[in-house]
């Protein structure tokens, strides 16, 4: 009688629990910025999405307090259940610190305004062991086995309780699942009531009670105490997997809406007021992947857990060199999406096997892992390949290949270039910082090598350029392009925009200020919303060829009302000044080329005929180069817009200057100095800035552009200069988007060097892999004046082709 009446009253139980348990208070776990330790992306990845703390000093203090006093506490691995099915994946770690010292030192930092907490990642760039590259989150996955609910109170300790990596056996698991059932304080969700209810309930009907019940804190929680081998009756067996799935379930943590609200990644993909956006739990995998010549590489999936094991789901794939395991928030963030998410380690990097060699593999691997998600079980077939940076990179290199729509659906590419020799041999300048710095962050500086031994273009970087004609019009597929005008690689994400919507209207582009340069001394207000529209853009992308099967006409349709341009258009950042806000537009406007040609006197002017002619010149030491300042880089302290009045006091820079503006001047598109030049070498470089000179006489750099004169002519075969023979040299500037202010001047500064940006040339002609033992002293001249009539180029629009506008994404749907 006593066992038929627990039956009935647990079953009165149930129905209400569960048809509540959406509504269940749930634990605020706020999302941060994850930063590599070697400095932002110098070493690693920068997430793209980050959120603001109220207190990061309380949050610093309590994170490095709960490190140091659980440093050995378990992090188990996230569920593998599928209905009928329960398995354990291999474990991924993360650390807060490796030592309490490092916690107090480092573990956290706070930014000047005391609203941002940044983490270092404490990465081992050498290593190939996923649990030394695992990086650091203050988000846990939400699909552990024996996930439990805590308190608000309790959140900070749990979500901080990283350990070592290491394999759980079946019986250690099952030890690890009774020593956290007797903690006391797992036990205050009424998640748990209703997972303890049903366990309670069938235990009862089949005469098997596995434990006693307490009560703690007014909630009745149950205790078990016999083991899970001891329970042999099918049906508890049973029981027991609808236990797991209900934890499954309704057991992850969620994301709250602080962490929501203040995230510049998902601030357009935040569910309605009344959800608090739980995480959704998802199935791991950890796979070794094999490539078509054999080598494996470590693959690890996120597949969103569902009801139905025959439910499929498209993909969203992210190849990398800095550690799958450090991608987890962002694949995270597509499962809440709906999408499972592929994420592996290049070959020679991390679990991979292989042979490291930069992207010249990128191809092959893309298509050889597009096909292997399209043959998973759990795999609509429908691909999606997305990625920062050298990530990016990876994506845009999958094209050249070239997978069919069919193979590979869309793309989402943050700040990448699908070209790889004429980004490392800018105007045939070697980019020594960028390369040489950033293959030095992930510990490959024996990769330097391979690039400064095939200098000139060649069939070399075949695998590694899209830039063929005949490679792009192969592409058919839509995507989502971002970049910044300070940014290392612009120039070629635009290319690969416009050459992608050649193929494919449904192509969209968000040009930030920035970049992978986080700023200089200009303010840029508003300027990460281009970064959240860029995100819900390519979601909303995804989705539409996700819900169709990959049908491009659909997705063209759902976003048929989104502009496909939109851009931050710059200015000099004082009061009272226009510039620096975003413009939505179909297209860039049409440019107006200006040409303010050189004169005496160091002028610009409109015209020929008022130009004067002359000559000026200055002697380039490569032992004395002028140093970099600014302009479009990673690993220097100093990028984007940034005075260079500073250097003026040197002797071999050349500024000429236009009269004071009457009016606005405003510039959008490709910028050029078209010059006419010497050398007493037989080779050297040609450097030019744009700048803005302010009228406090500061001098703002705005772009800048280089030329190696022995690839002048020709950037697969390195030709000596004739010194003393006149050259006509157009040295590009890149693009921009600019307003120059009334009382502004326009001024182009020429030079023979920028280091550490650029190799500095030791105006000898020699091979960049002989070394730069010799060096020589070049005296360089510019010729001006109607016989040589040297200008610079601006690309000039109307005030009225830049209206300030809202940034727009089309979003009803975002979450349907």
């Amino acid at each position: 009688m006593a066992a038929a009446c627990s039956a009935v009253c647990g079953g009165l139980l149930v129905a209400p629990a569960l048809r509540s348990v959406r509504a269940l208070p749930q634990v605020v776990v706020p999302r941060y910025r994850v930063a590599m330790a070697s400095g932002g992306e110098g070493g690693g990845q920068r997430a793209w999405w980050g959120a603001r703390s109220t207190d990061s000093r309380r949050i610093h203090s309590s994170v490095c307090s709960t490190a140091n006093r659980r440093k050995k506490a378990r992090k188990l691995d996230a569920v593998t259940a599928t209905a009928g099915h329960a398995d354990r994946g291999r474990n991924n770690t993360d650390h807060i610190g490796r030592k309490g010292s490092e916690c107090s030192s480092s573990g956290v930092t706070q930014s000047s305004d005391g609203e941002h907490a940044v983490v270092d990642a404490r990465v081992d760039r050498g290593s190939r062991s996923r649990s030394e590259a695992a990086q650091t989150s203050f988000v846990q996955d939400s699909s552990h086995q024996n996930q439990q609910s805590l308190s608000e109170t309790d959140n900070a300790d749990l979500r901080s309780a990283y350990t070592d990596d290491e394999e759980l056996s079946p019986a250690e698991l099952h030890a690890e699942v009774q020593r956290r059932a007797k903690r006391k304080k797992a036990f205050v969700n009424n998640k748990v009531v209703v997972v303890g209810v049903v366990y309670v309930c069938v235990c009862v009907f089949v005469g098997r009670v596995g434990g006693n019940t307490e009560t703690n804190g007014g909630n009745q929680t149950f205790v078990r105490r016999n083991s899970l081998k001891a329970m042999a009756a099918p049906a508890v067996r049973a029981a027991m997997m609808l236990l797991l799935l209900v934890a499954c379930l309704h057991g992850g943590h969620a994301i709250g809406t602080e962490g929501l609200q203040n995230s510049s990644f998902l601030a357009h993909l935040k569910p309605s007021a009344t959800d608090v956006g739980a995480k959704k739990p998802f199935v791991k995998h950890d796979t070794l992947v094999p490539m078509r010549d054999g080598v494996t590489l470590n693959t690890i999936t996120f597949v969103p857990l569902h009801v139905n094991p025959k439910h499929t789901y498209a993909a969203v794939l992210i190849r990398t060199p800095y550690g799958a395991t450090g991608l987890k928030d962002e694949g995270q963030m597509y499962v809440d999406q709906g999408f499972a998410v592929v994420m592996q380690d290049f070959r020679g990097r991390f679990a991979s096997q292989g042979t490291f060699r930069c992207w010249w593999n990128a191809s092959t691997d893309g298509l050889d892992t597009i096909e292997w998600v399209r043959s998973q079980s759990w795999s609509s077939g429908v691909v999606f390949s997305t990625g920062t940076s050298a990530n990016g990179i990876a994506a845009y290199l999958e094209m050249v290949a070239a997978p069919s729509p069919q193979q590979l659906a869309a793309q989402f590419v943050t700040v990448g270039t699908p070209t790889l020799h004429s980004m490392m041999y800018q105007g045939g300048a070697f980019r020594e910082s960028l390369i040489v710095g950033w293959l030095a962050g992930i510990n490959e500086s024996s990769a330097v090598v391979n690039v400064t031994a095939h200098e000139p273009l060649s069939s070399y970087w075949d695998n590694v350029s899209m830039a063929h004609p005949a490679k792009w019009d192969n592409i058919k597929i839509p995507a989502v392009h971002l970049t910044g005008w300070y940014d290392i690689f612009v120039e070629w994400t635009i290319d690969a925009y416009d050459a992608y919507r050649r193929q494919n209207e449904s192509n969209f582009l968000i040009v930030l200020p920035s970049g992978h340069c986080p700023g200089g001394q200009i303010d840029w207000p508003d300027a990460g919303d281009g970064t959240a529209t860029a995100a819900a853009l390519a979601v909303e992308m995804f989705k539409a060829l996700s819900q169709n099967r990959g049908d491009g006409v659909a997705a063209a349709q759902a976003l048929k009302d989104t502009p496909h341009v939109q851009w931050y258009v710059l200015g000099p950042g004082l009061n009272g000044t226009v510039g620096n806000y975003w413009v939505t537009a179909e297209d860039f406007p049409k440019p107006k080329p200006l040409s303010l040609y050189l004169s005496n006197a160091k002028k610009l002017v409109n015209s020929t005929a008022a130009a004067s002619s002359g000559t000026s010149s200055f002697a380039y030491d490569p032992a004395d180069p002028v140093p970099t300042l600014g302009g479009n880089n990673l690993l220097l302290p100093k990028c984007g817009p940034w005075d260079q009045s500073v250097l003026y006091n040197r002797s071999d820079i050349l500024s000429f200057a236009s009269e004071p503006l009457q009016s606005h001047l405003a510039v959008t598109g490709s910028v050029s100095a078209e010059l006419f030049l010497s050398t007493s070498a037989v080779d050297t470089d040609f450097t030019a800035k744009l700048i803005d000179v302010f009228p406090d006489g500061r001098a703002m750099l705005v772009q800048d552009g280089i030329q190696r004169m022995r690839f002048l002519q020709d950037p697969s075969s390195a030709t000596p200069v004739v010194p003393g023979h006149v050259y006509a040299v157009n040295i590009s500037i890149w693009r921009t988007s600019y307003i120059f202010n009334p009382g502004h001047r326009i001024q182009l500064d020429i030079s023979s060097s920028n280091f550490p940006r650029f190799s500095a040339n030791p105006n000898t002609g020699q091979p960049l892999a002989a070394g730069n033992a010799t060096k020589v002293v070049a005296t360089n001249t510019v010729m001006f004046g109607s016989s040589n009539p040297s200008r610079l180029v601006l690309p000039q629009v109307g005030l009225s082709d830049l209206p300030p506008t809202t940034l727009s994404v089309k979003q009803p749907s975002l979450l349907s």
